[in-house]
């Protein structure tokens, strides 16, 4: 009980903090610079997940799409990258929008190990914390990409468990992928000393590419013709001998005993750019029936990340609007 509302009370922090934040930057904190398409979705023809009473197949859907690195404004760097898909038209309400980021596993899996981070927010801080525990820097060392050739060209995933409530009611957790149609092989991944220091941030000596060219080679690749991506879902199924360790986003789900399945197909052909781009905004929480978050039972419950994400976003979000109806929307 102590637990439920230390969380409850530390979300409600959160929340103030980054929505202030939001407006007095007037700007995301995070995933600050991208870019974006729109065009459309489909449930895939021959699902090989159970039936679901929303993703039935064939459905279509408007769909829209922002790619973003996470923390630095500098491409040639190394980062989390991330994708934010939205299944819906520009003004429309999204009955699913999905939050991604490379790497499998998260270098935070719970609340308490998110405010251990918040606190050492620096680059020495950053290094402590993951040095401080071997699962962190490991999925750190995962998730991090150095330089990599396109957005296109890097996997993105949702690491956090939800709720999968197919038509025949058995209790099922799942995890969400995105990749592009085309992808063979995933470039990025930083090698040797690059990789055993996921805290060391800095462009390499020699490197000479533009701080955005993953955006300026994206969108040309748009400007050539369509881009496609797969939506993959993995499946667990929960029973009473469940050892827990497929409740974590700390933990990777073996692709031999939970296979990656088509989940929907997505065609970009149309660029977002300027006011429709900088106002595209998801939602942890935007779900249709039968995808649910795990309520959360306290600072150390593994499904109290999505749970917090979900109550913070709209605090930052709504604060990102009053700091464009105050300053105007950020540069390019």
């Amino acid at each position: 009980m102590i637990s439920k509302l230390t969380l409850r009370f530390v979300t409600l922090g959160l929340s103030a903090l980054f929505g202030f934040g939001s407006a007095v930057g007037a700007a995301r904190g995070l995933h600050a610079k991208g870019v974006g398409a729109q065009g459309q979705g489909r449930i895939v023809d021959d699902p090989a997940f159970p039936p679901h009473p929303w993703l039935t197949a064939g459905r279509t859907f408007q769909v829209q799409l922002r790619h973003s690195p996470g923390i630095t404004r500098d491409h040639a760097g190394k980062d989390l990258f991330g994708v934010g898909l939205r299944f819906a038209g520009q003004g429309e309400d999204s009955p699913l929008d999905l939050i991604l980021n490379t790497g499998e596993c998260n270098h935070f899996w719970d609340a308490w190990t998110f405010l251990s981070l918040l606190r050492q927010a620096s680059p020495e801080g950053f290094k402590n914390f993951l040095q401080s525990d071997p699962l962190a820097l490991e999925n750190a060392r995962g998730a991090f990409r150095r330089a990599p050739e396109s957005f296109s060209k890097l996997r993105y995933y949702s690491q956090n468990p939800m709720w999968f409530k197919a038509d025949d009611g058995a209790v099922r957790l799942v995890k969400f992928r995105l990749v592009a149609a085309d992808l063979t092989d995933e470039t990025g991944i930083p090698q040797g000393e690059d990789l055993a220091a996921p805290w060391q941030g800095k462009r390499l000596d020699g490197e000479e590419r533009p701080r955005d060219y993953l955006n300026a080679e994206w969108s040309e690749r748009l400007h050539s013709g369509p881009i496609e991506y797969r939506v993959q879902v993995q499946i667990h199924d929960k029973d009473p001998s469940d050892p827990g360790m497929h409740n974590s986003p700390k933990n990777r789900w073996d692709p031999d005993t939970h296979p990656w399945l088509d989940m929907a197909i997505i065609t970009l052909d149309s660029p977002l750019v300027g006011e429709d781009l900088e106002r595209l905004q998801f939602r942890v929480g935007r779900l249709p029936q039968g995808i649910e978050i795990v309520e959360a039972g306290g600072m150390d419950c593994p499904y109290s990340i999505p749970w917090m994400r979900d109550r913070i976003y709209p605090a930052a979000q709504l604060g990102r609007r009053i700091g464009y109806a105050l300053r105007g929307l950020p540069s390019s």
